[in-house]
């Protein structure tokens, strides 16, 4: 593998910003979903709310046009 071919690197080999942002943002993310997998129950209950009033809004503005 020649130098700057892994990711997040640039040409020089120095990690780019860009990269390193999104590296950042990877982390942060699977760091709240290892917080998040206990609580299955929680999960279930929020994304069907989540479900149900979209379902609801969907349905107010269908009845409006």
């Amino acid at each position: 593998m020649s130098e700057g071919d892994s990711v997040g690197e640039s040409i020089h080999g120095k990690p780019s910003t860009i990269g390193s942002f999104f590296t950042r943002v990877g982390q942060i993310y699977q760091s709240w979903l290892d917080k998040s997998t206990p609580f299955s129950v929680g999960r279930w209950v929020v994304t069907l709310s989540l479900t149900a009033i979209y379902m609801i809004r969907v349905y107010i503005l269908q009845e409006e046009t």
